[in-house]
Formats: C-alpha cells, sequence, structure tokens
C-alpha cells in the first residue's frame, strides 16, 4: 500500500503592473479604419478599451479626435457598417505603431464596438474550427 505524503499545492501567479490588460484584443479579419482628419490609417487590433494603428508618417500624436470605421457583420443581414466619433489616447508608439486607449465611449457606441468584437472572435474561431475538420479530412 502506497501513502502520499501531505504537499501543498497552491500556486501562486503574480501579474507584473505592465501587464493590465482589461479586455481581449482581435486583430480584425475585414478591414477596420480610423479616419483622423484627412488620413485614413488600418486597424491592427481592436478591443474594446482600445486600438493600434500604423502610421507610415510619425508625429507627435498625443489625443487624436477620430472617426471609427467598422464593417457591417457579415452574419446579419440587416447588419451596416458602423461609424463612431470618439476620441483615442496615445499611450505609447514603437516602430510607426501606436496603442490606444478610447477616451470613455457613449454607451450606444460602446455597445456597438461590443457588438462587433464579440461577432469577430466568434466568426474568427469558426474559421479556425473550419480549418481544423479541413486539415482532419485531408490527413485522413
Amino acid at each position: 500500500m502506497f501513502w502520499k505524503k501531505k504537499t501543498s499545492d497552491h500556486i501562486t501567479v503574480q501579474l507584473d503592473d505592465d501587464d493590465r490588460r482589461a479586455s481581449v484584443r482581435i486583430q480584425p479579419m475585414d478591414k477596420v479604419v480610423i479616419q483622423y482628419q484627412q488620413q485614413q490609417f488600418e486597424v491592427l487590433d481592436i478591443s474594446a478599451t482600445g486600438l493600434s494603428f500604423k502610421s507610415e508618417t510619425p508625429e507627435d500624436y498625443d489625443c487624436l479626435d477620430i472617426t471609427l470605421h467598422l464593417p457591417a457583420l457579415s452574419h446579419l443581414a440587416a447588419s451596416e457598417a458602423v461609424a463612431i466619433v470618439c476620441v483615442i489616447k496615445i499611450l505609447h508608439s514603437c516602430k510607426n505603431t501606436f496603442h490606444c486607449q478610447f477616451i470613455p465611449l457613449p454607451a450606444d457606441a460602446q455597445e456597438q464596438l461590443d457588438q462587433f468584437i464579440l461577432s469577430e472572435q466568434k466568426r474568427q474561431i469558426r474559421e479556425r474550427a473550419m480549418l481544423t475538420v479541413a486539415e482532419k479530412t485531408i490527413e485522413g
């Protein structure tokens, strides 16, 4: 007969203060752009609290009044493209990539953004699942 020694199975996880992401960040499958004055920038990734974009013309940005253009939700027939007018704060930049935080959005705009992100997450999960099934079919 064997006896287990009593051990402590406690695990402690400590996060750095810099690792405070409040929302899931996604890379949109369809083109999402922001418009600032006469310039348009493609969004690299987006979350409920912020986004990042690349600019080939580095400028000393701080806060920007932008229009965020979200595409129509492809799975909803009655869905239309959405334009959200908002303010973003540049948190930091690296190699012409700007990481930004939304200055609190109005409730209706936040709802539209949340709906887009959730829909995009579901779409990406479906796409990955279909690829996995296709790969197993090819292998089998």
